[in-house]
């Protein structure tokens, strides 16, 4: 009883406290970096960050994780065989 009441209290302070979490709005953009005029010198939306070894690491460890799974899902079959 005393953990329902509990519980229920704490999901309504959450439900309160959620509503006040809203995220600010985007900054306005710095203006048309390929255009001239105002803002022609701004940097690109999104900082121009080079991805390329984001997604290499990305990559290796999907491979590895999928080498790890076929690796376990051999190991399953093999000790099933045995008995």
């Amino acid at each position: 009883m005393k953990r329902n009441i509990l519980f229920g209290f704490g999901f309504v302070v959450f439900m309160f406290l959620s509503t006040a979490l809203f995220a600010d709005a985007p900054p306005p953009p710095g203006g048309d970096p390929t255009g001239g005029g105002a803002g022609s010198n701004a940097e690109v939306l999104g900082g121009g960050a080079n991805i390329q070894g984001g997604i290499l690491i990305l990559i290796v460890l999907g491979l590895g994780y999928g080498a790890k799974k076929l690796y376990d899902a051999k190991m399953k079959v093999a000790v099933e065989d045995e008995e």
